[in-house]
């Protein structure tokens, strides 16, 4: 009886772990997604607002490097003292994604700055009922939509951009937002160039 208890306690805990870990990971890809809103929630019937038009401010003259992919097309510079990482999470929904990202003082990555292409279904469904300030944006000559919204209380910022037979997310959220990395966004959203 006893060793029937053991094996009881010894599988509920062994559970009990799995599922933590399995929460946490699908916890911590959301957040690296940077993803506002699950692929699985219904769709609210709550449309953008009207979009106004902006264009994209010039850049700066902080030393850059220029990130090229050939594969998929499109080139943009960004701050010298950042670091370029690909594929950094996965989903059915991301075809390619990369952050421009830098060191905090605990030695941790943090983005400054997205690129997601993605199914059209995607993008076209993320935003609904984010209570988003839309407008109409300009970047090299492509016309897309930007979005500015709060996601756990932080503040983001994402535009959207048609892509062949996808689309392209070119975001800053969160922290990088929030603590004055905007510039750095814009700064890249400037440079960011079609090559195909």
């Amino acid at each position: 009886m006893a060793n029937m208890n053991k094996k009881w306690l010894f599988l509920i805990t062994t559970l009990v772990a799995l599922g933590v870990l399995i929460i946490a990971t699908l916890m911590l890809k959301g957040q690296v997604a940077q993803e506002p809103f699950s692929q699985n929630q219904p769709s609210p019937s709550i449309a953008p607002t009207a979009p106004s038009t902006s264009s994209v401010p010039a850049t700066s003259t902080i030393e850059t490097k220029t990130y090229r992919n050939t594969e998929y097309g499109f080139e943009f510079q960004y701050p010298s003292d950042l670091v370029v990482r690909e594929n950094t999470f996965r989903s059915y929904y991301s075809k390619f994604n990369l952050q421009v990202e830098y060191w905090d003082k605990e030695g941790k990555y943090l983005s400054v700055f997205d690129v997601n292409i993605v199914l059209l279904e995607f993008a076209d469904r993320t935003f609904l009922g984010s209570g988003a300030t839309t407008s109409t944006v300009i970047v090299n000559g492509i016309s897309g939509i930007k979005y500015e919204y709060e996601f756990e209380s932080l503040p983001e910022v994402a535009v959207v951009l048609p892509f062949g037979q996808y689309k392209v997310i070119l975001g800053i959220g969160g922290s990088s937002k929030f603590y004055g990395h905007e510039s750095t966004f814009n700064q890249v959203l400037a440079s960011f160039k079609f090559l195909k």
